[in-house]
C-alpha cells in the first residue's frame, strides 16, 4: 500500500516528462499543420488580409506545416520549435503593434453582434495564443524532445 501511494504521489518524473513531452509535440506539431495549411491554400487572401508580402507569408506557413510535420515524431525538434518559435514571435510583434489585446473579450462580455474578428464575425484578435505558442517552443528548444522521439532514437547515437 506504501509503494502504491508513493507511486501516485511521487511518480518518475523521467517517464512522466518524456510522456508530457511526447504529448506537448503531438498536440503542436497538428495544431500547426492545421494552422499552416489553410494559409497555405489561401496565400493571397491570407497575405491581403494581414498586409504582408506574400513570399514572407509562404514562408511562415511552410515553416508551420514542416515544423508541425517533424514536431509529431520528434525529429530535429530544436531547429522545428525555433522555425514556430520565430513564426510566432512576429506574430505576437505584428499583432501587440497592431493594438490587439492580449487575451479577447470574452463572447458574454461583448454586445450582441460584436463578436468579430478581421474577417468578420468571430473572434477579435489577440496575441494570446502565439504568445503560448512562443512559450511552448522555448519549451521544447530548451529540454529537448525526450526520450520518447526520433531524435532520441536516431540522431543522438548518429551524433555520438
Amino acid at each position: 500500500m506504501n509503494d502504491l501511494v508513493t507511486t501516485i504521489l511521487f511518480p518518475s518524473t523521467d517517464l512522466l516528462a518524456d510522456i508530457s513531452l511526447l504529448v506537448l509535440r503531438i498536440y503542436t506539431g497538428i495544431a500547426f499543420i492545421q494552422h499552416g495549411i489553410p494559409k497555405l491554400k489561401n496565400l493571397g487572401v491570407w497575405s491581403g488580409m494581414i498586409g504582408m508580402p506574400q513570399p514572407i507569408c509562404a514562408a511562415a506557413a511552410i515553416t508551420m506545416v514542416i515544423g508541425g510535420i517533424l514536431l509529431i515524431p520528434g525529429l530535429l525538434t530544436t531547429p522545428a520549435a525555433a522555425g514556430i518559435g520565430g513564426t510566432m514571435v512576429y506574430a505576437v510583434i505584428f499583432l501587440a503593434g497592431k493594438g490587439s489585446p492580449f487575451s479577447p473579450p470574452e463572447p458574454f462580455e461583448l454586445e450582441k453582434g460584436d463578436y468579430f474578428g478581421s474577417m468578420g464575425p468571430g473572434e477579435p484578435s489577440s496575441w494570446e495564443k502565439a504568445a503560448t505558442y512562443v512559450i511552448i517552443a522555448a519549451v521544447l528548444m530548451t529540454v529537448g524532445p525526450g526520450h520518447l522521439s526520433l531524435d532520441s532514437a536516431w540522431l543522438q547515437p548518429l551524433l555520438q
